[in-house]
């Protein structure tokens, strides 16, 4: 009986082949989008599964937080260096605990230097992560440093593979080369993942201080919880069950109070599987916090494109249901009892749904590489994925094409035998429903194309006001000569010395780096509650001359000015920070003290000195716009140089040959402002193709399910045309309540979508440091391209039907 119903469904979708066709397009394309959300979640969530007992590794997140800002900070992975003892002590029954960090480095061997991304960790990281050794092995590394190299680093530095035994020079300490490994299989934390390459060189420690930090920089006692959040703590949990994440947990929540000693900051600890770090490199794509995921919004909106192609399958089913009264009436003259009717409608909407599986499915792997180099990831094509993923999508196929042909089903199981085959049409349903299924389809497109409009205009302000087309280009060097050994002052003059250069200063962080860093700020020392983040930012002299920052009041850092040595530091704040202070006149805060966040029980006060335009160079900021300045005179930070844009080759030269002069062991990084700005962007940009791509996804199905229901309505109206045109309704007047009556749910959809939109819209603006007005013209965009896409769909149907003559349309009655 079963095989009867697919091959007389089968034969109907044949015979309907432009219904068929529209109906599986639009399906694909929501199974596209659903399930290449799905192959991305599932890829983020394997992260670092392919470890051996992979399951009972775990990671400690911390989340800190200063009392007197209540911010609602995310859990981080990134660790207090104090957390592995405390654990030791609070946790004997775990197998292992291993904190471990990553920093880029130089690495030198013989005379050649080069940076290589460098992870220190100790000995039982080897008992937690069972590393691919392809030479040497864990028991071989002896030494209270060994560095195990990958494979592709050992022929990068050396030239071979056969590297035991040879020594790398890293801070100036010589490391025995003790093992090498081959690639770690992606997803890892460890080696190629989401937002990471992993590591180039492992250098097993026993020496403390490579983990800690020296000694001499360490922070006071009460500041070691809150200051030395740089280590990746894991453990390993035992293999008999007898302790388990939960377990762990419940004992972490009130283990602060047990072990840590910091009075002026809130620290909780949580302990996650260990794809919690994929999972938490995913969600820094976005910078999202809080309860989001980038795969649980991938997920939302995958399945809101998919439930608009669901919609959009019952809209074309009701429609050509109308036109299948005659079938369905015949049948049931002939015996066929409702039951039948319904399974045999359901089997052929099955098919359609597994149809539209196959060729998603087909899409997916043909896409995939391409989708790999867009975005830079390596999600595995659908092919290569276990049983329980295709489970999964018959699962979401089967479900879909019940779901979705239930409804048609059911109309037309409900045909009357008698007037189907009087009539060879019918009523197929109700017409709110349908109206419905169309408004709801518009909604999500519209709420999608707001979405689009908005990261296109947020994206074109940054492109347009990140960087001065006519200005002279600005060279950021990665290495700090601090660490370079490099006095600032000197490189400075040295630097000058040539026509070429404009001007020298630095900075703590790089224009354009997606990193974000403050504290809180009061005009009060005294009333904690009044304390707002504010970005700060360390600078040396020369820096607002060099960004061109506009003075508006005051006076900048200048070696014409001696800072002050007894009273309060002086800093200078930008106009968006003094309005937030209270002072729109910028004039009125020169002079002014505020108060830093108080760390030890009393506020730090700071004098302003002067304020300056607000041109951050930076893209994020997690809804902290306003930035405070501090002088940092000992050392310039990361270089930051203004060259003439009519000699920047022999200015590019002479940054070379001078670096080269004062630290030739240490390989010079430089790179044009614009090109740090496009790799922050990029980000942004690939996210917002993204969004288009499901936006057009969504849109094109929405067009196919008004498409379908002009269809319906022109068909079923016929005689309704006819009839007025006998009663006197002119050509133009039936054009235009027809064409009113298909713009009309598109329109309400559209009112419907818009504040979804704006909220949506606001939670992603808050990210930027320099957000766009959000105007009202995404949402009138939205409009505009509905109505329109909406039109030409009817137009042409709308005019047919108003132009038939009335005889024609009312031989029948």
């Amino acid at each position: 009986m079963f095989r009867h119903y697919l091959a007389i469904g089968w034969r109907g979708l044949k015979r309907d082949r432009f219904h068929t066709v529209v109906s599986v397009a639009g399906l694909a394309l929501g199974f596209v989008s659903f399930v290449g959300a799905y192959v991305f979640a599932d890829y983020v969530a394997s992260g670092d599964r392919k470890f051996p007992h992979s399951e009972r590794i775990v990671a400690v997140f911390q989340r800190t937080s200063v009392e007197s800002m209540d911010l609602a900070l995310p859990m981080w992975s990134s660790t207090s260096t104090l957390l592995a003892d405390a654990l030791r002590s609070e946790f004997p029954d775990l197998e292992a605990i291993a904190r471990s960090n990553q920093s880029e480095k130089v690495v030198t061997a013989g005379p050649e230097h080069s940076y290589r991304r460098v992870r220190y960790a100790e000995p039982d990281f080897l008992r937690i992560f069972e590393l691919p050794f392809v030479a040497g092995s864990a028991a071989a590394l002896t030494h209270s440093r060994d560095a195990v190299l990958t494979v592709q680093a050992a022929t990068a530095v050396f030239g071979t593979t056969d590297v035991l035994g040879k020594i790398i020079r890293i801070d100036d300490i010589d490391v025995p080369v003790s093992a090498v490994i081959g690639p770690i299989p992606p997803p890892s934390h460890l080696g190629r993942s989401i937002g990471s390459d992993g590591f180039e060189a492992l250098i097993v420690t026993r020496v403390p201080e490579d983990i800690e930090g020296s000694a001499e920089r360490q922070p006071p006692e009460e500041f070691k919880w809150i200051f030395t959040n740089q280590v990746n703590t894991y453990a390993l949990l035992p293999a008999d069950g007898r302790l388990t994440v939960d377990a762990i947990n419940a004992r972490l929540a009130d283990f602060a109070a047990r072990h840590v000693h910091a009075p002026t900051a809130k620290i909780s600890f949580e302990a996650r599987p260990i794809e919690a770090l994929t999972t938490e490199a995913a969600n820094d794509i976005l910078f999202l916090l809080g309860g989001l995921s980038m795969s649980g919004l991938l997920l939302l909106l995958g399945g809101l494109v998919l439930a608009t192609a669901c919609l959009n399958f019952v809209n074309l089913a009701v429609a050509r249901a109308a036109t299948r009264a005659g079938e369905i009436g015949l049948r049931k003259t002939l015996g066929a009892r409702r039951a039948q009717v319904i399974v045999q409608h359901l089997c052929e909407s099955t098919l359609v749904a597994f149809a539209a599986a196959v060729l998603a499915v087909a899409g997916l792997e043909l896409a995939l590489p391409i989708v790999n180099r867009w975005l830079d990831l390596v999600l595995p094509p659908p092919h290569t994925a276990p049983p329980q993923v295709w489970l999964f999508l018959a699962a979401v196929t089967l479900g879909a094409g019940l779901a979705a042909g239930a409804y048609p089903a059911l109309v037309l199981a409900g045909v009357k035998p008698i007037a189907a085959l009087r009539a060879g049409t019918v009523r197929a349903g109700s017409s709110v429903f349908r109206t419905l299924v169309i408004g709801v389809q518009f909604v999500l497109a519209s709420f999608l194309l707001i979405a689009v409009v908005v990261m296109a205009m947020q994206n074109w302000s940054l492109r347009k006001t990140a960087l001065g087309i006519d200005e002279d280009p600005l060279v950021t060097i990665s290495t700090q000569p601090f660490a370079a050994k490099v006095d600032s002052e000197t490189l400075r003059t040295r630097l000058l010395a040539s026509p070429a250069i404009k001007l020298v200063t630095g900075a703590g962080r790089r224009p354009w780096e997606n990193s974000v860093g403050g504290t809180g700020y009061s005009r009060t020392p005294d009333r904690l509650d009044s304390f707002q983040f504010t970005q700060t930012q360390n600078v040396w002299y020369d820096y607002f001359e060099a960004l061109g920052m506009p003075v508006l009041a005051g006076r900048v850092f200048s070696r014409d000015f001696a800072e002050p040595s007894g009273g309060p530091p002086r800093v200078v704040i930008d106009r968006v920070a003094a309005e937030q202070f209270g002072w729109t006149n910028p004039a009125d805060a020169i002079g002014q003290t505020i108060y830093q966040t108080p760390f030890g029980g009393k506020a730090s006060p700071q004098e302003i000195a002067g304020v300056v335009e607000h041109a951050p160079r930076g893209l994020v900021g997690w809804g902290a716009r306003s930035f405070v300045y501090i002088l940092n005179d000992r050392d310039m930070g990361f270089p930051l140089i203004r060259v003439a844009r009519d000699n920047v080759p022999a200015a590019l030269a002479h940054i070379d040959s001078v670096w080269q002069s004062l630290a030739p062991e240490t390989p010079l990084r430089r790179e044009f402002a614009d090109e740090t700005f496009g790799k922050s962007y990029r980000m942004f940009d690939n996210v917002s193709r993204a969004f288009m791509v499901l936006a057009s996804f969504a849109f094109v199905i929405a067009v196919m399910g008004l498409l379908g229901m002009v269809l319906f309505i022109t068909t079923r109206r016929r005689r309704e045309v006819g009839v007025r045109k006998v009663l006197g309704a002119t050509s133009k007047r039936i054009f235009a309540l027809l064409l009113w009556d298909f713009l009309r749910p598109v329109l309400i959809a559209n009112v419907i979508a818009w504040p979804l939109a704006f909220m949506a819209a606001r939670i992603y603006l808050d990210v930027f440091m320099k957000p766009v007005p959000l105007t009202l013209a995404p949402f009138l965009a939205s409009l505009a391209v509905t109505l329109a896409l909406a039109a030409v769909v009817v137009l042409h149907r709308a005019i047919e039907s108003s132009r038939v003559a009335p005889a024609a349309l009312t031989r029948h009655e």
